[in-house]
C-alpha cells in the first residue's frame, strides 16, 4: 500500500496492461509506458523457479497484480484453501498489491473453453458471498477484487438487478 492508502482499499497505480509470457523479455529490455501489469495468476501457480525470476525482474521495474479465474467465490463447495494457500504465497513473492477474480460459482470447462457463468442475483447469494470474500481477503491478507459478470436479464433466476447485487455485495 501506497502512502494515503486506505486500509482494505487499492492503491491507485495508474494504467496497466495483462501481461503475456511472450512480452517478457520485450518489457524487461524495453521501457514500455505502462504503470503496471496483470497477470494471471492460475498460469504462474505452477511456474518453475526460473519463470518465476522472470517475474520478479519485472517487479523491480513494475508493480504486479494477479487475476485468478479458479477462485469459485460464489460456488456452493468450500473454499479450496490449497489453492488459496499457493495463491497468497505467489502474492507474496511478486509483493501484489491486490488479487482479483470473478464473481461466479466457478469455472467450468465446456470443449476448450473456460465458462465463467454469472451468479444468480438473488438475496441469498449475496448472503452466501459476504463470508466468503471476507475470508478470502483474511486468508490472501490483501484486498479481493471481483470482477462482475454481467446476467442476461432474461437469464436463470433474479431478485434484483445487476447494480443492486453488486451495490449490496461491496456493501
Amino acid at each position: 500500500m501506497g502512502d494515503g492508502d486506505t486500509p482494505g482499499t487499492c492503491p491507485y497505480l495508474g494504467y496497466g496492461l495483462r501481461l503475456q509470457r511472450e512480452f517478457i523479455g520485450p518489457i524487461l529490455r524495453d521501457e514500455p509506458v505502462i504503470d503496471w501489469l496483470e497477470i494471471i495468476s492460475d498460469n504462474w501457480l505452477q511456474a518453475s523457479s526460473v519463470e518465476l525470476e522472470s517475474l520478479q525482474q519485472l517487479r523491480e521495474r513494475l508493480p504486479l497484480v494477479l487475476h485468478g479465474m479458479s477462485l469459485g467465490i460464489g460456488g456452493a463447495r468450500p473454499l479450496d484453501l490449497e489453492y488459496l494457500t499457493r495463491l497468497k504465497s505467489l502474492a507474496e513473492q511478486l509483493r501484489a498489491p491486490w488479487i482479483s477474480d470473478h464473481l461466479c460459482s466457478g469455472p467450468r470447462r465446456e470443449g476448450h473453453a473456460l465458462d465463467l457463468s454469472p451468479l444468480p442475483r438473488t438475496r441469498a447469494n449475496v448472503a452466501h458471498l459476504l463470508p466468503r470474500i471476507r475470508e478470502v481477503q483474511q486468508r490472501l491478507e490483501r484486498p479481493l477484487l471481483l470482477e462482475n459478470i454481467p446476467q442476461p436479464a432474461a437469464a436463470g433466476i433474479a431478485e434484483m438487478d445487476d447494480w443492486t447485487f453488486i451495490a449490496e455485495v461491496a456493501e
